[in-house]
């Protein structure tokens, strides 16, 4: 009988050591493995299903037996007609965890081509006998607005797991500036860095904004209100996202920082911002140049020892 030691509690089942992945962790992970196929599947699905909803909704819900024979002869030209619409305007190819404006217009051109594939499809090869005509129009609508609220309920689910809590966060932090530069800044606060820092909100001085949410994140007062906002709601940093501030702003933050006693921060220069490369880890303390309203001089210290 071997002797040996006892198994290490790294390698037992069940062992606090392990991080077992979450059902969805894995479920993304196999995704990503077959990326392409689940995207065409999915996409193709989500047609089929756009199409019976679209003849349903033409019939008030209730589609009548003599239409059940023309539903079907149209689906593979359907199913192929969608299928070369998406690939032409790249949805095979798009990432659905970032939903932005370009990738909305994908899914509008993609359909439109898909439908227009598919009614030439049905003229020239088909007939339209029997086919109710509006179906084309429902099934657009209905296939465009699923694809996209499909993507946007994933990106949403996405947002809300890797989004830090204030219970969890080592650092609340407040962003002066609710312009792009904030709103990137805070973008790269919640998703990049593990939670230990979460935005509870933003100080401008524009009082338009007073009140309003602003990439999810409300515009809490003025850079005067800072104090009393720092006691109410628990922060601990001041960062400063305006970049190429004045001098006499600068001043301003600084000092209402240092009444409220909490350190200040501030981005890298414009043109730092402008080449891509502000990071959350570049954040600096304010320095000295930075609450002058002009550029600082400098001394000729060798001409003047001489």
């Amino acid at each position: 009988m071997a002797s040996g030691g006892p198994a290490s509690p790294m390698s037992q089942p069940g062992s606090p050591g392990v991080s077992r992945p979450s059902f969805l962790s894995r479920l993304e992970a196999s995704l990503l493995r077959w990326r392409t196929a689940a995207l065409v599947v999915t996409n193709l699905f989500i047609a089929l299903a756009a199409y019976i909803a679209a003849f349903a909704l033409r019939f008030d819900l209730t589609i009548p037996v003599r239409h059940l024979e023309p539903l079907l002869v149209a689906l593979p030209l359907l199913l192929v007609s969608k299928a070369l619409g998406f690939w032409s305007a790249g949805l095979y190819s798009g990432w659905w965890r970032h939903l932005s404006v370009g990738d909305a217009r994908d899914i509008i051109r993609g359909n439109a081509l898909g439908s227009v594939l598919f009614l030439g499809s049905m003229v020239f090869l088909v007939g339209l006998d029997g086919f109710p005509r509006s179906v084309f129009l429902i099934d657009f609508v209905l296939c465009t607005t699923a694809m996209g609220a499909s993507r946007l309920a994933l990106r949403m689910l996405r947002e809300h797991r890797e989004s830090p809590s204030l219970h969890h966060a080592t650092d609340a932090a407040l962003i002066v500036g609710a312009g792009s530069a904030g709103i990137r800044l805070r973008d790269e606060i919640e998703h990049h860095h593990q939670g230990l820092t979460v935005v509870a909100g933003f100080i401008d001085d524009d009082t338009r904004k007073l009140g309003l949410r602003v990439a999810g994140c409300p515009v809490l007062g003025t850079v005067d209100m800072i104090p009393e906002i720092v006691a109410k709601h628990g922060i601990t940093k001041i960062m400063i996202a305006i970049p190429s501030a004045p001098g006499h702003l600068t001043r301003r933050i600084l000092q209402c920082s240092r009444d409220a006693g909490i350190t200040c921060q501030q981005l890298p220069n414009l043109g730092e911002i402008v080449e891509g490369r502000v990071l959350y880890s570049q954040m600096r303390q304010v320095k000295v140049e930075d609450l002058l309203a002009r550029e600082p001089v400098a001394v000729g210290t060798p001409r003047i020892q001489s």
